[in-house]
């Protein structure tokens, strides 16, 4: 397979599990008090009329903060296993 187009399965991969670990992170933090940055974001004292203190957008905006925070440690993850498998993969 090609290198670019396995870098892009992979991204895609990536934003796929990313949305699922958010979406799987909101329902179980109404469970067990599980706390990511998208339920600490929710759950900032707002000032009365502020648009965040609507319950949809506020969903919205735990979905999307969690989003970009499980994408990262994806990303995260994935860079540090290539990482150390190309070092273990050099002659000595």
């Amino acid at each position: 397979m090609d290198e670019a187009v396995r870098r892009g399965v992979l991204a895609i991969a990536a934003v796929i599990l990313s949305l699922v670990l958010a979406i799987a992170s909101l329902l179980l933090s109404t469970l067990v008090p599980i706390y990511t940055p998208g339920v600490l974001a929710v759950q900032l004292p707002v000032a009365r009329g502020h648009y965040f203190s609507r319950p949809d957008l506020a969903i919205v905006m735990e979905v999307g903060i969690d989003w970009v925070f499980w994408f990262a440690v994806l990303c995260l993850a994935y860079f540090l296993v290539r990482k150390f498998s190309r070092r273990s993969k050099e002659p000595r």
